[in-house]
Order: C-alpha cells, then structure tokens, then sequence
C-alpha cells in the first residue's frame, strides 16, 4: 500500500481513537475529581518511566526490524518473549527492593498492581510495534477502540445510576484496560502467524546485538524526552498538593491528546525507514509537515478562543484552573509538533543521535526551569518552564533539519496554493 494511504488510514483510526479516548477521559476524570486525578498521574507517570528504563527501546527496535524484514516471525517473537521475561522480572525486583528500601510503593500504589500495570505496558508496546512494523495500523486501533468504548459504557452505567467508587476500585479497572489491550493484541498477532510459527517457548540465551544496539540509543532519547514530558508532574506533585496536580495533569492531558494526531503520522513515517532516500517520498514528507504546522496553528486560535467554556462544559466547575496552564503551554506544543515528526525521520534515517542530544537539550530546560518556577508561581511556573522547553527541543529539531538538507529555514511556514489542492486529495482520494 502507497505510504499516502496508510498515513490517511492510520490518521483516520487516531481519529476515531482521539474521539473515544476524549470522551473516556471526560468520564473517567469526572468520575476520579481533582484528587483521583492526581493519583492517576503519578501511577501513569512513574509506572511509564519504569517500563521506559526496562524496555530499553525494543520497541522500537521491533518495528525497525519488522519493517526491514531482518529475521522471519518465529526467531523474532522467541527474542521478544525472551526479553519481555526478564523485563517483568527486572521490575518485580526494582518494585519489591524500592518498597523494602524507602517503606512506601514505587508506583504510589500497591505494588501487585503496579507490577501488574507496568508488564501490560509492556505487552501492549511490543504488540503495538509488531503490528505498525507490518504497517498494519488498522488492528492496533479497533483493538484499542473497542476495550474503550467497552469501558465508557461501562463507567457511563456507574455514572448513570450513580454507583459510587472508591478512587482504588477506578484506577484497578483502569489496570484491568490496559491488559486487556496487551493480551488482545498480542493474541491475535500470534494466531494471525500460528502458521508460520513454528515457536518455543524456551527461552534464548543470546540477545542480537542490533537489536540492543538500535534500542539502546532510542530508550536514550525517550528517556530523555519522557523526563521532560513529566519532570513537571513530579516536580508539581512535590512542591504542591494532589488536587493542584490533579488541575496541572489535565493541561498536560489534553496537551498530550494534541499530539495524537502527529504522532500517529510519526508512526508510519517510522515504518517507512526503507524508502527514506527516495526523492518523491521525501518531498511528501515535506509537504506533511508544512499542513501539520499550518493546521496546528489554526487549532490554537480556535482553542485559546474556545478552550475555557469547553473545559468548564466538559469537566465541571472543579477543573476551571486548569484553563490558565493549559492556554500557557500551547504555543510550546504547537512548536513541538515539528520535533514529533522530525524526531521519527531522524531515526528512520538512523541518526538517533539527534533525538538523544535534542532530548537531554528539552529535558535540562524542563528541569531548571520546574526548580526555579514551581515554588514561585505554582502549576502556572510548570506550564511556563514546559512550553519553554518544548519550543526549544521544535526549534532545533526544525533548524537541525533544513540545515541537513539545504533548504530555507522559512520554507515551512510558505503556504502552497497547490497544498490546498494536494490536502482534499490525500484526504479524499
């Protein structure tokens, strides 16, 4: 399939995705309040930079490895099940060691359910990136939509009949979501190849070295971009209180909803790691990424006009600060969306070691800034020292990118009368 094709199916299914996820966040965060909200943020912040560290990157390097057809399906899952045992076991250990050493949960829960949380992370990833390297978009988000819409009816009956919840009993079902999508994934990529199987579930006693090698430098540069991402929750949750966290969380989450729709698009220009040199893909390439900023910055003028009455409508009176943030750190994320699609041509390019330096660049910006800013100003001094960093890591990314390539650094930002023209067929063709 053309690569316009799967970047317009894989678009249409984050679509449909962002819509569902929205409304279960909508539900779910109504259902949690500002204090529940908090304990959310922490439980997914530290549980995704746990499964960060562990994972080392293989992920990516799945999808690397998939898309370049390096070793056929059985060899490839033996090493995957291989990896993922002593993953789970690596945070078993860390999880159990962390709670005897500091006498309170790693996770900021019960440590069984973390466990259980952090290894469907990690199933989900590798059964995300089994199925994008095979550039099948699609399975990923009618897996993932599906358990969604299963849960919006679900806690829609809870809200309905008014059935009240601990704030424990909420987050084990949203546990319980997240292995759900792991186990289905997986499950199926497995009885779609159960021919051409031929798998052991003995373990191997040689990792490949490229796929260490390709992990290694990408878990570097998320590891790198996911502190920056969540230096201000952490550093929030330490100078302020949960329900100040729960207010910021909801900025950031939104924020982070933004960045779906590029993301998305990151995934497939990833995939295409063996047609990077081509001319004619490399100008489309160019071209998405001129209506990407063009139509993000659309998005902000209609949000920051919108954004404070749709907040207020949507999840209630108690969530009205969070607007403030929220409307702070746009520009930054705007900016950012240019590093998303850069980030994601540079490793298909292999050349990691531009995200790497880009990351560590955003990240010791976040983290300065965080320190100075939060006691002074609050959730107000997080969403400043984000935006600020987030609109360095674009700029450079950007600036970066015309220089490796020759071209004006205004090239971006001068509107085609053909993109129009181009846009409608991409989008409807």
């Amino acid at each position: 399939m053309p690569f316009h094709l799967h970047l317009r199916h894989n678009l249409t299914g984050r679509l449909l995705f962002l819509c569902t996820q929205l409304f279960f966040n909508t539900l779910f965060i109504r259902l949690l309040g500002p204090h529940g909200n908090g304990q959310l943020a922490l439980l997914t912040t530290n549980t995704n930079f746990l499964v960060l560290i562990v994972g080392l990157g293989m992920d990516a390097a799945v999808v690397y490895d998939v898309a370049r057809q390096k070793r056929n399906t059985a060899e490839r899952l033996r090493y995957l099940y291989s990896v993922f045992i002593v993953q789970v076991l690596l945070i078993c250990g860390f999880s159990i060691l962390f709670q005897y050493c500091f006498g309170y949960a790693y996770f900021g829960y019960p440590t069984p359910w973390g466990v259980v949380y952090a290894a469907a992370l990690l199933l989900s990833n590798y059964g995300v990136a089994l199925w994008n390297g095979e550039k099948h978009f699609r399975v990923v988000y009618q897996v993932m939509i599906s358990i969604y819409v299963l849960a919006i009816l679900l806690f829609g009956v809870i809200d309905a009949c008014r059935i009240q919840l601990s704030e424990a009993a909420l987050l084990k079902l949203y546990i319980w979501m997240n292995v759900c999508i792991g186990l289905w994934l997986t499950a199926k990529y497995v009885y779609v190849h159960r021919r051409d199987l031929h798998f052991s579930f003995r373990s191997v006693a040689i990792f490949s070295k490229e796929w260490f090698r390709f992990g290694q430098l990408v878990c570097w540069a998320n590891l790198f971009q996911y502190l920056a991402y969540r230096m201000d929750i952490w550093m929030v949750a330490f100078f302020l209180h949960k329900d100040q966290l729960g207010i910021y969380a909801l900025a950031e989450k939104i924020i982070q909803t933004l960045w779906m729709i590029p993301s998305s698009m990151a995934t497939v220009i990833f995939a295409y790691t063996d047609q990077v040199s081509d001319t004619a893909w490399f100008a489309g390439f160019f071209r998405l990424l001129r209506l990407v900023m063009w139509c993000f910055l659309l998005a902000d003028v209609v949000l920051l006009f919108t954004g404070d009455y749709w907040m207020n409508l949507l999840f209630g009176p108690s969530f009205r600060a969070a607007w403030t943030p929220l409307r702070i750190l746009l520009p930054g994320a705007t900016v950012f969306v240019l590093n998303i699609l850069l980030a994601a041509y540079f490793a298909a390019c292999n050349r990691l070691h531009i995200n790497l330096i880009n990351s560590a660049i955003c990240c010791m910006v976040i983290v300065l800034c965080d320190w100075w800013w939060i006691p002074r100003l609050g959730i107000n001094g997080a969403a400043w020292a984000s935006t600020l960093g987030y609109g360095i890591s674009g700029l450079l990314a950007y600036l970066l990118f015309f220089r490796m390539h020759r071209l004006s650094w205004l090239a971006i930002f001068k509107w085609q009368p053909e993109d129009v023209k181009r846009l409608f067929s991409f989008l409807f063709r």
